[in-house]
């Protein structure tokens, strides 16, 4: 270091932060032209339409926060971390909050938190489940509330059109909701799940449900598992990476199909990367991609950079 002196050294650093930087912003493009191609929006082939005015043809994402935090509050940050409004405008956000209770863990102070917990956060602590299930009851009846209105609208449009994640407790919650969700309608599952910088218990209520669910699963009517995706930084010192990885490596050896991504350099925090692996999750998983009017898919490959430039992505 000193041979070279600082100056080469930071002309690299600057070099190497750059080319990360282009990497994620081309995988949100990519993100937004294989939307486009594939027919996530319906007014895709006319860049000119307002697909905004149309959100009810959007796929949901419900993104849960994480403790002490506020649906409008981790708004805020995820859509700080999209760099462009019309990516982020390609989905139909819900930030739901959780409802405030007394958490033991900061000395029975009323918090924004999902569910309770007592101990401390290692999952050899006891599930407190009836804690779980208040929030996870409130989360099914949004589910339910959204395909209510859609129908409303004169819409087809099922519960495969919907993704549930979240971050830290948001993450773990929105699990615990998946895995009620399939438990009670495994004809109709969600589109996909993803949980970040989280884990569950080793006693969790889920291990029993998705058992159930797994014998269940030879029913004509019963449909495969949505599809999991889990990420956790590294360098998280708070919730740690081997809770999760124990936590995705349970989900797993339980038949559900989906990936572990262990995030190097990264705390226990939301970034631009792991953001941009859930859009790229969600579009490549989407139903919606799958179940596309002939007419909409149409359009040729060669329009995807005409396409992109008019999204104002180049």
């Amino acid at each position: 270091f000193f041979f070279f002196g600082i100056a080469p050294v930071a002309a690299f650093i600057c070099f190497w932060l750059s080319c990360l930087s282009r990497s994620i912003s081309l995988r949100f493009s990519l993100v937004a032209i294989y939307a486009c191609h594939s027919g996530i929006a319906a007014a895709r082939c006319n860049p000119n339409s307002n697909y905004n005015s149309m959100p009810s043809k959007k796929p949901i994402i419900i993104f849960c926060h994480g403790s002490g935090d506020t649906g409008p509050g981790v708004a805020q940050w995820v859509q700080s971390l999209i760099p462009s409004q019309h990516i982020y405008d390609i989905f139909q956000w819900e930030f739901p909050s959780a409802t405030p209770i007394p958490y033991q863990l900061s000395g029975g102070v009323v918090s924004s938190v999902w569910y309770d917990r007592k101990g401390g956060f290692e999952p050899t602590y006891p599930e407190l489940t009836a804690s779980v299930e208040r929030s996870t009851e409130q989360l099914m009846k949004l589910i339910n509330d959204l395909l209510s209105q859609k129908k409303k609208e004169g819409l087809h449009f099922s519960a495969s059109q919907i993704t549930i994640g979240g971050f830290s407790m948001g993450g773990a919650i929105a699990l615990q909701t998946a895995t009620r969700w399939h438990h009670l309608h495994p004809e109709n599952p969600l589109g996909g799940v993803f949980g970040l910088s989280c884990y569950l218990n080793d006693d969790s209520k889920v291990w029993e449900l998705l058992q159930e669910t797994a014998a269940l699963s030879s029913s004509p009517s019963s449909k495969s598992w949505p599809s999991t995706f889990m990420a956790h930084g590294a360098s998280d010192d708070f919730i740690l990476p081997k809770w999760g990885e124990s936590t995705w490596d349970r989900i797993q050896s339980a038949g559900v199909n989906g990936s572990f991504k262990l995030i190097s350099h990264t705390e226990h925090e939301l970034t631009q990367e792991v953001i941009s692996d859930v859009l790229e999750f969600i579009v490549s998983n989407s139903k919606m991609l799958k179940h596309e009017e002939s007419e909409e898919m149409s359009c040729e490959a060669t329009n995807q950079e005409t396409k992109a430039r008019a999204l104002g992505l180049f």
